[in-house]
């Protein structure tokens, strides 16, 4: 990661010759926002300074990522907070930048210890007071980004019977669990036959 960084700078020579697109600029903030070795201070000045090479309205998704990227526990509470916000008046594309930082490694710790469960307690009430859009959202940007899929399924299997009033939320629950087990089973596959040291 930090060598993306270095490319980003102009500084890193085997790629001196090969200038980053605009989109590559953008990707190498956002991921400079993944190392805990920057500060937040530092990072807030990487990012302004592709704010002034990049104007358009693609900084605007981007701010939201490496906000919630950088929130404190408390700013990530109310993030949490306002996806499920019905009143919450981010266009959609914007409500996904925010919640795809939200949900990054970086806050696996956080995710892991208070949002596992807490996510899917609130889902099924959300899926009946959000717009049916909104809620699936949810379902794709907010489930919670964690190591353990067996969990993960065992959530999925125990929501989808509450989300029985919202039919495309619940769809969209049974396909993310299908790509959990598909994910669990290529896991296990590669377990069993993997060598034995």
């Amino acid at each position: 990661k930090k060598i993306i960084i270095q490319w980003w700078e102009g500084k890193f020579e085997p790629l001196a010759n090969h200038k980053m697109t605009i989109g590559q600029q953008w990707r190498a903030i956002v991921k400079a926002h993944t190392l805990k070795s920057i500060s937040n201070e530092e990072k807030q000045t990487l990012f302004d300074k592709q704010a002034e090479v990049d104007k358009s309205d693609t900084q605007k998704g981007h701010k939201l990522t490496c906000e919630a990227m950088k929130a404190s526990k408390e700013e990530f509470q109310k993030l949490y907070d306002s996806y499920f916000d019905k009143n919450n008046k981010l266009s959609a594309s914007l409500k996904r930048s925010s919640m795809s930082g939200w949900n990054n490694k970086i806050h696996e710790e956080w995710i892991e210890a208070e949002y596992l469960d807490k996510f899917f307690n609130d889902l099924p009430a959300a899926a009946e007071s959000l717009d049916p859009d909104a809620a699936i959202m949810l379902v794709e940007y907010l489930t919670p980004n964690v190591k353990d899929l067996k969990k993960l399924i065992e959530k999925f299997e125990t929501t989808i019977p509450k989300l029985a009033k919202s039919e495309r939320v619940a769809n969209e629950a049974k396909m993310s669990l299908d790509m959990l087990k598909r994910r669990q089973a290529a896991y296990d596959f590669f377990e069993s036959t993997r060598p034995k040291l």
